[in-house]
């Protein structure tokens, strides 16, 4: 287990629940959640109040600021769903991308619903069925997950992810780091049920859930620079 995955162990049984108040916007010299955050949604929505576009309108939600993407999705093994925010690079380096803060995405964000069904853009990445018999959502190539979303019921169902195209990256420095479609599922484990990507720099591209709505594989793609 890397440092990043280290470091999220320690603040969720630490009960440590860092919630980034400050938006860090695209361009700024800030790094959004570059450095780690944990961002529950089983209770309500995070950051809060909800600046950004509302991907899953009367759910909660949870989306990272630009900086960082989704590396760890846990449920706490009680429903308690949540992401971990953070670069996934060795080095922190912020994973920038675009978020509309108005009721219009930008072309570079989509949503994807898979409370009945695989979500619209299942097997974007080549990776065949990999969860087979339960839902899944997955974000259109090159893309990367950055939210999640749950009823808002009391059963906490997972229906819905949010993902971001890293093309903002080119407007500071002429690379952008995306998923390949070399790709792997990796399941939830541990007293947390946590599910993240196994090596340093890949990146989550998808999401599957178990009978109850709740997650249980997540899809991870090697990244690769290049040039914009």
């Amino acid at each position: 287990m890397d440092k990043s995955h280290r470091y999220v162990r320690q603040l969720l049984s630490a009960g440590v629940l860092t919630l980034s108040m400050s938006i860090c916007l695209q361009g700024s010299a800030a790094v959004g959640d570059s450095d780690g955050v944990a961002r529950y949604y089983y209770n309500g929505d995070s950051p809060s109040p909800f600046p950004f576009y509302d991907f899953a309108y009367y759910q909660h939600k949870a989306e990272c600021v630009s900086g960082g993407v989704v590396t760890v999705v846990s449920d706490h093994g009680v429903g308690q769903s949540s992401i971990y925010c953070q670069s996934p690079l060795s080095n922190l380096a912020p994973i920038r991308f675009t978020q509309s803060m108005t009721n219009t995405p930008y072309l570079s964000e989509d949503t994807e619903d898979f409370s009945s069904h695989d979500s619209a853009h299942y097997g974007s990445h080549g990776a065949g069925d990999w969860d087979k018999g339960f839902l899944k959502g997955e974000c259109p190539s090159g893309m990367a997950l950055v939210g999640l979303a749950a009823t808002i019921d009391g059963s906490n169902q997972t229906t819905t992810l949010h993902c971001a195209s890293t093309a903002a990256m080119c407007s500071s420095g002429g690379q952008m780091y995306s998923p390949t479609n070399n790709c792997y599922a990796s399941g939830v484990s541990g007293p947390f049920n946590d599910a993240f990507c196994v090596n340093s720099g890949d990146l989550m591209v998808g999401v599957s859930v178990d009978l109850n709505h709740h997650p249980k594989k997540v899809l991870c793609c090697n990244g690769v620079w290049s040039n914009c």
